[in-house]
């Protein structure tokens, strides 16, 4: 809740265009990203605060999950509307990479566990922008 940009921003401003029942995205949607809910973020902020040596660790903020961009577009849809379709053009946006996973082995090992699901954080998201209309 509150980012104004990105994929689920995109994804929103899209679904609410009443001309069209099709959603245009780039890519192939097999592409994948390591989505991380805002809470799970503070409380790994907090862990780090709270464990690191500060020696120059690396702590990758992230879940540690691979999910598909087409499967959590859809899952976004699905939430707010099982009307619009999904369709990915194919071209790929110069500089973004085609799969996105981090290593959170040292964050784990300093306690960190993701306690939000995925579906869980998109309702919170949906949640909030039904609350800006």
């Amino acid at each position: 809740p509150g980012q104004t940009k990105l994929l689920f921003w995109d994804l929103y401003q899209k679904y609410l265009n009443k001309n069209s029942d099709i959603i245009q995205l780039h890519g192939s949607g097999n592409e994948t990203r390591d989505f991380l809910y805002i809470e799970d973020l503070a409380q790994l902020i907090y862990l780090v605060y709270l464990n690191a040596e500060f020696g120059g660790e690396v702590y990758n903020a992230a879940s540690g999950l691979e999910t598909k961009i087409k499967d959590v577009a859809q899952l976004f849809i699905e939430l707010l509307d099982k009307r619009k379709k999904i369709n990915f053009t194919s071209n790929s946006l110069v500089g973004y990479p085609d799969n996105w996973q981090a290593d959170i082995s040292s964050v784990k090992k300093i306690g960190f566990e993701v306690k939000t699901k995925i579906e869980t954080g998109l309702q919170n998201y949906i949640q909030w922008l039904k609350e800006r209309e």
